[in-house]
């Protein structure tokens, strides 16, 4: 299966459980990766037939900067749901939600969430 990555996009957001997170907001960091078929798109070179690269950045980053969920979880399936609705040609999605600077004092590099969803059947 073929595949559009999007590493390490950095959205401020307000997702969080403490009223700190929610309230002053936290950079979160996205990884996204949609299994699809291209093969149309690598014959014919036409922009129409493949998901524009500009529309999905969009997409994502929206659905991280709306709301202040608890969390990252939720936050993670919102967006899985959103790509799927928008983009029929996705049969699978894959997101890591990564959290920096979390509210837990320790030596760390993120916490994350990582969930894979396919489409339903």
């Amino acid at each position: 299966m073929d595949q559009i990555i999007l590493k390490g996009l950095r959205v401020h957001t307000h997702h969080g459980i403490t009223s700190q997170e929610k309230s002053m907001g936290q950079e979160l960091e996205i990884d996204v990766t949609l299994d699809c078929d291209l093969s149309k798109p690598c014959v014919n070179d036409n922009p129409e037939d493949t998901i524009s690269r500009k529309d999905l950045v969009k997409l994502v980053s929206d659905c991280l900067s709306e709301g202040s969920d608890n969390l990252m979880e939720y936050v993670a399936q919102e967006t899985a749901n959103a790509i799927l609705r928008r983009y029929p040609q996705v049969v699978k999605v894959e997101i890591e939600l990564k959290q920096a600077q979390a509210p837990i004092y320790a030596d760390y590099d993120y916490l994350s969430v990582h969930i894979i969803r396919p489409i339903s059947q």
